[in-house]
């Protein structure tokens, strides 16, 4: 009777599976070959069962095995598919009411862990735009965006949520005069326009000492 195989129809690089004979009956042996030219992939062993299959490259690669006995033989052949793992290229961190495009090589659908905090729109395509929803409290919160192809590898990345920075300090200065604001977190600060402030340090910081030059 020919032999029946088990296998998936499809793994992502780098990625293996188990291979194996159904019900192989006791004294049979297996040799496990290569079907197709290329090899884009390898065994485990040729003579085990189950044995792991280990892509090494994209494509379709055809498995065959022959069962045998000191009476006879038989063959069975069954195909898998190796696809390519996807990479995800972008910024990992977004701010509340803010947005960020990341890009893939191949279309496939996008999804968010917590479409509350970060959502994704289009969920089809090459690309997608993760918009900041809405913050975890007072802190930073991850979300994990998860990109899948049409054969089924899927691979994850991490968005940090930042919640916008509350400032506080005196709103208003004589000029020559100077004040220090605080915010939540580290900030970039810049003056809104130079000729009326100076900032007194570097950012990133904290705080910021803000001198009065000009009245506006």
């Amino acid at each position: 009777a020919t032999p029946v195989l088990s296998a998936p129809t499809s793994i992502c690089l780098p990625g293996s599976t188990p291979v194996s004979v159904i019900g192989l009956p006791s004294g049979m042996s297996v040799l496990w070959y290569f079907g197709s030219i290329p090899h884009i992939g390898t065994f485990s062993c040729s003579s085990c069962n189950p044995m792991t299959f280990t892509g090494t490259a994209t494509g379709v690669q055809d498995i065959g095995v022959l069962v045998y006995n000191a009476c006879g033989s038989a063959t069975a052949h069954t195909t898998v598919s190796v696809n390519v793992l996807p990479a995800i290229t972008g910024p990992h961190e977004v701010c509340v009411g803010q947005n960020i495009t990341l890009s893939e090589s191949v279309s496939g659908t996008w999804s968010s862990s917590n479409s509350l905090i970060a959502s994704v729109s289009p969920t089809t395509g090459t690309s997608t735009v993760v918009h900041g929803v809405a913050p975890g409290g007072t802190s930073p919160v991850v979300v994990t965006i998860t990109f899948t192809t049409s054969g089924g590898c899927s691979t994850s990345w991490l968005v940090t949520v930042n919640p916008l920075p509350t400032v506080t300090g005196t709103l208003s200065l004589c000029q020559y005069s100077s004040v220090v604001l605080n915010a939540s977190a580290s900030c970039n600060w810049s003056p809104y326009g130079g000729y009326f402030a100076l900032l007194a340090w570097a950012s990133p910081s904290p705080t910021v000492g803000v001198s009065g030059m000009n009245p506006g």
